[in-house]
């Protein structure tokens, strides 16, 4: 079955290269299965891109993604990752993460088929 312009982002609560964690196996499979790749990782291959803060707000890990099929990749314009305006500020913690901020293009897109309506049919 082939899906187009299919877009998962979210944050995992995992390192992907974390291979022997049995939800991180299932997230691999996914991806594969409907051909997702990395967009951190392919914009910015020589870059951490660490999203996730300790207590004194060091980035430390990456467990935020964004992932898209590879027929999408050319819309894509830009992903950087930010810190979190009003984080540690006044001695209070917003958050532990910094955001993706992913650009693309949907204009020139096609919609292709509702995932939800494919997976009734099966």
């Amino acid at each position: 079955m082939y899906y187009e312009n299919i877009i998962l982002c979210g944050d995992f609560n995992y390192q992907l290269d974390r291979r022997e964690v049995k939800s991180v196996k299932s997230l691999h499979n996914l991806l594969k299965h409907f051909d997702l790749y990395d967009v951190w990782k392919y914009e910015h291959p020589s870059t951490m891109g660490y999203t996730w803060c300790d207590a004194n707000d060091e980035p430390k890990s990456r467990i935020d993604y964004v992932s898209i099929n590879k027929t999408f990749h050319y819309e894509v314009r830009n992903i950087v990752v930010r810190k979190i305006p009003g984080t540690h500020s006044n001695g209070s913690r917003m958050s532990d993460h910094r955001f993706l901020n992913f650009t693309f293009n949907i204009s020139k897109t096609n919609k292709g088929p509702r995932l939800e309506k494919e997976i009734d049919k099966n």
